[in-house]
C-alpha cells in the first residue's frame, strides 16, 4: 500500500474505490497496524482505517523505485555510479550536502527541506544526482517516491483521464517528490504556473520534500511565488558548469565492453 494507490474499501455496506491519502503506524493488539485515512470521490476524506502491517505493499526497494515513475536509465542508480572525479575539480561541498540529505533524512523531512540542484549546463548530472539520492533513500526507509519531469507535469494537468489524475495526486502525496527540469514549463501560461504553485505550496506545508533539478538559479524563475517557495523549503546546490554526460556514457560504454570481451574469452576457452 502507498500514497496514491486506489483500493477498493466499504462505506455504507457498499464496495467504492478510494486512493490513499494518508499512511501512519500504530501498535494495536499487541502487534504493528496501519492507520490509513482514504479518499473517494463524492465523499471525501473518511475516518482512519485500521489496516494489518502484513497488507503495506511497499515492496522492497527495488518495487519502489519501479513505481516512482523515474527514467529507466536512473532505475536503480545508486552512489557507486555517480562518479565525483569526472569533474576535475573539488566536489567537496556538493557530497557533503548530498551525503547529509541521505544519511539525516528525517532531520530535513521534520524541517521541510529539500534540494535545489541547479547548473546552466545541460549534461551536468543533476537529473542523476537527484536520482541517486532519492534511490539511496527509498533504499533505506521505506517511502514513495515519485519523479515527474517539468513537461510531463504540464501533460498531467492537461490531461482529462482518471489515471493521470491518480498521478497528479500521487506527486502531492508522495514521502519524497523530485521534480525535474523546473524552470522549462511554459511561463506565458499562467495556468500551468498556478498548478505547479499548488503543488508546491502543498508539499512546503505538509513538509514533503522535494528534489528539484533545473538550468536556472532560483533568483531566475519567473515566477516570484514559485521561487519564493523553492527558496523557503530548499537547500541550493549547484553543480560545476561541466558537462559529464558523455564521460559517463563513454565510462560505461567500456566498462560494458571489458565485461562482454571478457565473458567472450571466458567462452572461447571453455569451447576449445
Amino acid at each position: 500500500m502507498q500514497v496514491g494507490e486506489v483500493r477498493k474499501i466499504s462505506i455504507g455496506g457498499t464496495w467504492q474505490d478510494a486512493t490513499v491519502k494518508n499512511i501512519s503506524t500504530c501498535e494495536f493488539g499487541g502487534k504493528q497496524s496501519l492507520l490509513v485515512i482514504y479518499d473517494v470521490p463524492g465523499y471525501g476524506e473518511t475516518q482512519p482505517y485500521l489496516v494489518d502491517a502484513g497488507q503495506k505493499l511497499y515492496g522492497d526497494a527495488e518495487n519502489r523505485m519501479d513505481r516512482s515513475l523515474m527514467p529507466s536509465q536512473y532505475l536503480r542508480k545508486l552512489s557507486q555510479d555517480f562518479d565525483w572525479t569526472l569533474y576535475g575539480e573539488s566536489m567537496d561541498m556538493q557530497k557533503n550536502i548530498a551525503n547529509a540529505f541521505v544519511s539525516q533524512y528525517l532531520e530535513f523531512e521534520k524541517a521541510g527541506r529539500g534540494l535545489y540542484i541547479f547548473s546552466k549546463t545541460k549534461g551536468s548530472g543533476k537529473t542523476l544526482l537527484a536520482c541517486v539520492i532519492a534511490n539511496e533513500i527509498i533504499r533505506r526507509k521505506a517511502y514513495s517516491m515519485k519523479f515527474v519531469n517539468a513537461a510531463d507535469f504540464v501533460a498531467l494537468i492537461k490531461s482529462k483521464s482518471e489515471e493521470d489524475a491518480q498521478c497528479l495526486e500521487s506527486l502531492y502525496q508522495c514521502r519524497l517528490l523530485i521534480f525535474d527540469d523546473i524552470g522549462t514549463q511554459d511561463e506565458k501560461q499562467s495556468w500551468i504556473n498556478e498548478s505547479l504553485f499548488r503543488l508546491i505550496d502543498y508539499r512546503n506545508r505538509e513538509r514533503r520534500p522535494v528534489i528539484f533539478t533545473s538550468n536556472l538559479d532560483i533568483d531566475s524563475i519567473a515566477d516570484e511565488r514559485i521561487a519564493d517557495r523553492i527558496s523557503a523549503m530548499c537547500v541550493p546546490l549547484k553543480m560545476p558548469e561541466k558537462k559529464i554526460r558523455r564521460q559517463l556514457a563513454d565510462k560505461q560504454n567500456k566498462e560494458f565492453l571489458k565485461s562482454i570481451i571478457g565473458a567472450e574469452k571466458e567462452r572461447m576457452q571453455w569451447a576449445k
